[in-house]
């Protein structure tokens, strides 16, 4: 078991929805992460890019990847996070970025076992990233 302070955590955004694997899928997937040493383990995510490699039947380890809706998150991997501040783009596009730059080490679930309750920006009251990102460059122009 971990040492104090050394246990990942795991991040939800408000509308995460678990599937009903998801506690049985977790648990294998840590364990085969085991050897591994992730900063960051994506559990529900948009494939943006193909997998770097196989790791296990249900993990692959990752170059870059949409959305943040879960994930496992290890002091090392929010330690590097906290070391390549300011986010200056979209949270998933920084954290991806730091994975295809190969900072971060991360790895996705086989199929997602965490899904977002409905489809991207329907019924949010919180404007999306990408939305200001592109309204800040029409005014600019």
């Amino acid at each position: 078991s971990p040492a104090a302070g050394d246990a990942p955590m795991i991040v939800f955004e408000d509308d995460a929805a678990p599937t009903n694997a998801f506690v049985a899928r977790l648990r294998s997937s840590l364990a085969d992460l085991l050897m591994e040493a992730p900063d960051i383990l994506y559990l529900g995510y948009t494939q943006a890019a193909p997998w770097r490699r196989r790791v296990s039947k249900s993990v692959r380890e990752a170059e870059y990847l949409w959305t943040t809706v879960g994930y496992v998150v290890w002091p090392s991997g929010a330690r590097k996070l906290l070391e390549a501040l300011p986010v200056d783009q979209p949270v998933d596009n920084f954290m991806s970025d730091l994975m295809a730059r190969k900072i971060l080490r991360g790895f996705a679930v086989v199929p997602e076992i965490v899904k977002q309750a409905k489809p991207w920006n329907v019924d949010s009251d919180i404007a999306h990233s990408d939305d200001s990102a592109w309204i800040q460059n029409c005014v600019s122009s």
